[in-house]
């Protein structure tokens, strides 16, 4: 049972039995006086999985971004989420939902692996002194225009009185 569940062990199981006595969701909720959404969320794996959605799994598992992208190409070629999900034995339909939405989003790079978590310190630094580097550069830029735009301006004042004067 997944630690998260808002249903305890004898309610994800009392719910099993009813679903295998042929009960739907909204039924077996109402029948045992439970949320509905857990209750369907559970119908869905159980649709997928049998008794074994009681079962735990261990480890979270991790697709390579090539295997999601011919998920995602099968999907788009018309085999439904759930064929799928029964054949690769995902924990979910909504993995094949979600992947196909990263894709539509983001093309294949969407479904490459992301570094998570914090940058390292060495990364932040350099990036800082990048920052750094640039913004001199930008207001040296900045005073360098304003400074020949003022030149130009006294030169055409300094001919300006010489043509006065001559």
């Amino acid at each position: 049972m997944r630690s998260d569940s808002s249903l305890s062990v004898e309610q994800r199981a009392a719910a099993v039995d009813l679903f295998e006595a042929g009960y739907g969701s909204r039924a077996t909720a109402r029948k045992l006086g439970l949320p509905f959404r857990p209750v369907n969320l559970l119908y869905d794996r159980w649709v997928l999985h049998g008794k074994m959605v009681l079962v735990t799994r261990d480890t979270k598992a991790v697709y390579s971004w090539e295997f999601k992208r011919s998920i995602v190409a099968r999907f788009l070629a018309g085999e439904t989420a759930r064929q799928l999900a029964a054949e690769f034995n995902f924990s979910s339909v909504d993995l094949v939902y979600s992947w196909v939405r990263v894709w539509r989003l983001a093309g294949d790079e969407g479904l490459r692996p992301k570094r998570r978590g914090r940058k390292p310190k060495a990364l932040i630094s350099s990036l800082d002194q990048e920052e750094s580097a640039t913004v001199p550069d930008a207001a040296l830029i900045e005073e360098n225009t304003r400074l020949k735009a003022q030149l130009a301006y006294l030169k055409k004042l300094r001919d300006l009185r010489e043509q006065g004067q001559g």
